[in-house]
């Protein structure tokens, strides 16, 4: 029967679980914090976007868990029960469909990084599209599978899924880690992949995500041999593992975010100017510039004189319309220069989106 308390085996148990909600709360609310200041959300691509998703999607199931574990109550009645049974395959199906969507993408960033293969023609990456597609069918497993009831005895809610629901799920999250791992090992032992970047890539990401992964089979595991397990603990045990792929995505991000924001730091792209010496024949100890301060300084003294100083006049003109073009042509020079490393700097910019 429906119980208007909360219940737990002791209060130490009921402080840990509450404290780890609000925990968990924070830690990911830091995670979208850093990786999407206002300055970079006007640069946002899809694989932000993705990043952004897993962390909101987290914090969304763990506020909702500590809602209804303490706030509602679980042991209120049948129907908070099945709230929190559905909350436990909704949020947490969404999350682990996110961060595979963004394991794939980071699959084929590795992958295209020697061929510039495009994701409709990638063999790996249609490979990690069909997956997903596989996982649609688990999720359909663990909706009809649920279980959910108030124990007669006491009232504790109980909350899980059937063996064929956690044995989908079991198999699908081993496959899925073995299926990331191979991906992400076979480009570290190939010569072909041998830029250093994608190789730190590769490695970052594939630390992360098999400890992710192998929480996760843990988690699972527990939930398929144990029977009869409280909803305050599936709630907590689920919370715990989409914890954990939360930082796995923040630490696998961890250069993209650095790269992000030095450049969100900078509107457009600073140009490198290359400095292009004038010719000797424009310095100050040039001939020209003595012969014309030699003839400044001349007075007339006749008409031959003042003649000779209107010709020489003429052809200082003459000069300096020459030093006036020169100039004018090395400074065409200087902003094709400067164009040309603008667009470097663009490209720059371009590749470390990675």
């Amino acid at each position: 029967m429906p119980s208007t308390k909360l219940y737990f085996p002791s209060v130490g148990i009921q402080i840990f679980t509450y404290l780890f909600l609000f925990f968990g709360q924070t830690v990911i609310a830091y995670c979208l914090i850093r990786r999407f200041p206002y300055r970079v959300l006007r640069k946002t691509s899809w694989s932000r976007i993705i990043v952004a998703c897993v962390f909101l999607d987290s914090w969304l199931f763990l506020f909702s868990s500590g809602l209804v574990t303490f706030g509602i109550g679980l042991e209120t009645s049948l129907s908070a029960c099945m709230t929190g049974i559905f909350l436990c395959i909704i949020f947490y199906a969404s999350t682990k469909l996110l961060l595979y969507i963004f394991l794939i993408e980071k699959v084929h960033t590795v992958w295209s990084a020697s061929t510039g293969t495009p994701r409709r023609k990638s063999a790996v990456y249609l490979a990690g599209i069909v997956s997903l597609v596989i996982y649609l069918a688990v999720a359909v497993l663990l909706v009809i599978g649920r279980i959910s009831y108030l124990r007669l005895f006491d009232g504790v809610c109980i909350i899980g899924l059937k063996i064929f629901a956690n044995i989908a799920l079991l198999s699908y999250d081993i496959y899925m880690t073995l299926f990331f791992t191979a991906l992400f090992v076979w480009p570290l032992m190939r010569t072909e992949f041998n830029s250093p970047h994608i190789r730190r890539v590769a490695r970052r990401t594939l630390i992360s995500s098999a400890v992710a992964l192998v929480i996760s089979t843990v988690n699972i595991a527990i939930a398929t041999f144990m029977i009869d397990l409280p909803g305050w603990f599936c709630l907590l045990s689920y919370s715990v593992d989409i914890t954990v792929n939360a930082l796995a995505v923040f630490l696998v991000t961890t250069d993209q975010e650095s790269s992000s924001q030095a450049t969100a730091l900078l509107p457009t792209a600073v140009p490198t100017i290359s400095i292009v010496p004038v010719p000797p024949r424009f310095s100050r100890d040039s001939q020209i510039f003595r012969l014309s301060a030699n003839v400044r300084n001349t007075k007339p003294h006749n008409d031959n004189d003042r003649n000779e100083t209107d010709s020489n006049h003429h052809d200082n003109a003459d000069h300096d319309m020459d030093m006036e073009s020169s100039r004018a042509d090395y400074s065409n020079k200087r902003a094709v220069e400067v164009l040309v490393s603008t667009v470097k700097e663009t490209d720059r910019d371009s590749e470390s989106e990675i």
